[in-house]
C-alpha cells in the first residue's frame, strides 16, 4: 500500500500545518500516512505535541525509510505538484497554505479536537468566551522580541497593531470583549487596559508536556472573532474557528524577511494592518 510520509518538526503551529498536508495527501491517495518525528531527538527546543490530538497515521520516533523518494518544498507558497505523487513519497517542508487541505477541511477540524477533556478552569472560561461577543487575541512575544535573529525573520507586532485592531472590531461590533492569551502576559497587562479587556492567565499544571498550548490554541477559536500575531500558532486558532460570521484581523506583512510569498497563506476573507501600527503604511 502507498505510504505518505510527513517529517513533522517546529513548533505547535508548524506541525499542524505538515500534519493537516500530509493528511490531506493520504486521504486523496487512500495511502497510509506515517508521521516521522525522528527529528525532535537533535531539536530541543520543541517536542512533538500532536498527540494531544485527535489524529490519524502512525508516529515514528525513528528514522523512516530512506529508500521511499523525498519531495522537498519547493517554495513557501502552494505547490500544485507537491499531492500528485502516486507512489510512496516522504515530504519535507513547512507547507503553510491551507489550499493544501482545504478538499478536507472538515476531517481536519475533527482530528485537531482535542482528546483529553478539559478541566474546569478551561471549561469555565469556555463557557463564558462561548456566551459573549467574544474576540480572541493572540500576542506573540517570545523568541520573536527576546531574540534578534528571529525578530530580524518573523518581524514582531507592534503594541499599536493590537490597538488599532482592538479599535476596528469595538467599531464594528455591538458589545465585544478581548480576551488576551500571550506567552508574556505580564507584558500585555502593561500595555493594553479596558473594562471589556480579560487576560487569560491559567497556570501551567503537571501535565503532558504541549497539552497546556492545545488547550489555550482551542479556547481561542472559541472566540466568535480573532485577532493575531504574525504565528503559525495564532493562524490555527482563527482557522479552528467555525464561525460563518467571524472576523479576523492578521498582521502585514507575516514575515520581516522578503522573499516568502505568502499570498494563499491568509484567506481572502480575513483581513490586514500594518505589523508596525503605521496607518499611513500601504
Amino acid at each position: 500500500m502507498q505510504q505518505i510520509i510527513v517529517e513533522i518538526i517546529g513548533g505547535l503551529g508548524n506541525q499542524m500545518f505538515q500534519y493537516a498536508f500530509g493528511r490531506a495527501a493520504a486521504i486523496c491517495h487512500e495511502a497510509e500516512l506515517w508521521l516521522d518525528v525522528s527529528g525532535f531527538a537533535s531539536y530541543p527546543l520543541r517536542q512533538f505535541n500532536l498527540g494531544h490530538f485527535r489524529i490519524a497515521g502512525v508516529v515514528s520516533e525513528q528514522s523512516l525509510d530512506n529508500s521511499v523518494p523525498l519531495y522537498e518544498e519547493p517554495h513557501f507558497h502552494f505547490d500544485a505538484l507537491a499531492h500528485t505523487h502516486s507512489q510512496s513519497i516522504r515530504y519535507r517542508g513547512y507547507w503553510q497554505s491551507p489550499l493544501y487541505f482545504s478538499a478536507v477541511a472538515d476531517r481536519i477540524r475533527t482530528d485537531f479536537q482535542l482528546r483529553l477533556a478539559w478541566p474546569e478552569t478551561y471549561q469555565s472560561i469556555s463557557n463564558e468566551i462561548q456566551n459573549v461577543e467574544s474576540v480572541g487575541v493572540h500576542v506573540r512575544r517570545g523568541d520573536y522580541a527576546n531574540n534578534q535573529t528571529t525578530q530580524a525573520f518573523h518581524g514582531l507586532a507592534a503594541p499599536d497593531y493590537f490597538r488599532q485592531a482592538v479599535d476596528m472590531m469595538r467599531d464594528e461590533l455591538g458589545n465585544p470583549r478581548f480576551y488576551f492569551f500571550s506567552d508574556d502576559i505580564e507584558w500585555c497587562r502593561g500595555k493594553f487596559e479596558g473594562l471589556d479587556v480579560v487576560f487569560v492567565d491559567i497556570p501551567e499544571e503537571r501535565e503532558e508536556s504541549g497539552l497546556k498550548a492545545c488547550r489555550d490554541l482551542h479556547l481561542m477559536s472559541r472566540c466568535r472573532h480573532n485577532i493575531l500575531s504574525n504565528s503559525s500558532f495564532s493562524w490555527w486558532s482563527a482557522w479552528l474557528c467555525d464561525k460563518p460570521d467571524k472576523i479576523v484581523i492578521a498582521p502585514n506583512p507575516w514575515f520581516a524577511t522578503a522573499g516568502l510569498d505568502t499570498q494563499d497563506l491568509i484567506p481572502a476573507n480575513w483581513r490586514s494592518l500594518p505589523i508596525s501600527g503605521q496607518r499611513d503604511m500601504p
